[in-house]
């Protein structure tokens, strides 16, 4: 497995000394791209950041991207992992352990992808790990569930970088970046609204599924352009449009 091509993203990490140490892992197993969403500290690559990225490190936390959203920052990935402690039915886990095989046999090869990382006091929101395509956890006692932000990036990493998909699940796909994949989920959600389809059941609530289920069926481009069409359609009946020749 390539990891070159994915990036390790930290959302509104509090702590510069917990981004520098988290640089000096990626270069540790040769991920430069480091993504910030909303940063809650100061990061530079000549303050307490910069010193525990170490020489090594500073490169990687110099070249880092800064994004106001999750969606931004994951909007040309094509496969995006949330490292998450926590399980409920708003948020179901969809592994656990170290790097599991099954997860691994949903990553295309060569595909850029994304691991996914939350605050160091209460990690990510319900809403935050919706946005990515699986949730994985790291298994630790019951007693003793926390990691550090940077510990966490490290035993992620070391995992992915030992296991590699067999050659079966290596495929050609023309994966559409997430970014393309939540434009038709905009659309999709403006059809349903038009339908007024929630009928006593917040639409936000039952449009969590309808995320992860697109998420987790890797749509191609072709696919996106496909059902984009169909919304289309959807949405002129439902606003009476005449149809287009």
């Amino acid at each position: 497995m390539d990891l070159s091509r994915w990036a390790i993203v930290l959302v509104s990490p509090q702590t510069a000394e917990n981004v520098g140490a988290a640089a000096r892992v990626m270069a540790n197993f040769g991920v430069s791209q480091l993504r910030i969403v909303d940063p809650r500290c100061q990061i530079s690559s000549d303050g307490p950041a910069g010193h525990l990225a170490v020489d090594y490190g500073k490169p990687v936390l110099k070249q880092r991207l800064e994004f106001a959203t999750l969606d931004e920052a994951l909007a040309d990935m094509h496969f995006s992992i949330a490292l998450t402690m926590q399980e409920s039915i708003d948020r179901p886990r969809d592994y656990h352990g170290f790097v599991p095989s099954e997860l691994v046999a949903e990553i295309i090869q060569d595909s850029p992808g994304a691991l996914v990382f939350g605050r160091e006091d209460r990690g990510m929101t319900n809403e935050e790990c919706s946005r990515c395509t699986v949730r994985w956890s790291i298994p630790t006692r019951e007693e003793a569930p926390s990691l550090n932000l940077a510990q966490s990036v490290a035993i992620a990493l070391a995992g992915m970088s030992q296991v590699c998909a067999p050659k079966e699940q290596r495929n050609s796909r023309d994966i559409a970046p997430q970014g393309e994949v939540d434009a038709l989920l905009q659309h999709l959600e403006e059809v349903l609204r038009a339908a007024e389809y929630e009928r006593g059941v917040p639409l936000e609530q039952q449009f969590r599924l309808i995320r992860r289920t697109a998420l987790r069926a890797r749509l191609d481009r072709s696919e996106v352009h496909l059902f984009r069409g169909v919304c289309r359609r959807l949405l002129n009946a439902i606003l009476g449009f005449e149809r287009r020749p």
